[in-house]
């Protein structure tokens, strides 16, 4: 897949009007995280991606929910707040049709400092996976709430 480009250049939503987004709240249990990859897979196969999007997709997504799942030392330990996920279509740079997974947990840490502490470590094995497989992948933090995006495309637009 190809690296990942600085933050906020992209993914663009194609649908503002949330006509195909998809809502999910899940408990940061390993149990749940099936349910994450069943509705991610779906999503992708909705859009008319191919199979191999849809199974990167899918894989990208649980990665991403296990790093949300995960305290900053690696270890599960969210399990007073629940994930969020939002899946949408997006639309890549060169007019490819893609899905894209907004994953939201609450950190419970206002200041920015503290925040960015409770980031994913990016060289880490389910980050590096979760690059790998996708064509987008993204971490911040805002607003008391650690959000890792992924996004993966279908085909080159004609």
């Amino acid at each position: 897949m190809s690296p990942t480009p600085p933050s906020g250049s992209w993914p663009r939503p194609v649908a503002p009007d949330e006509s195909q987004t998809v809502y999910l709240q899940l408990s940061p249990t390993v149990a749940t995280w099936p349910i994450a990859r069943i509705v991610a897979g779906s999503f992708a196969v909705g859009l008319g991606l191919p199979i191999d999007a849809v199974e990167d997709f899918r894989l990208a997504v649980h990665e991403a929910v296990n790093l949300a799942s995960q305290s900053p030392s690696g270890n599960p330990a969210r399990t007073d707040t629940a994930i969020e996920l939002r899946f949408s279509t997006y639309e890549s740079p060169t007019g490819a049709l893609g899905a894209l997974a907004d994953i939201a947990v609450d950190t419970g840490v206002a200041t920015a400092d503290s925040a960015a502490a409770q980031l994913p470590d990016r060289s880490s094995f389910g980050w590096l996976l979760l690059a790998e497989v996708s064509n987008f992948a993204d971490a911040h933090a805002e607003g008391g709430q650690l959000h890792i995006q992924v996004a993966v495309t279908g085909p080159e637009a004609a």
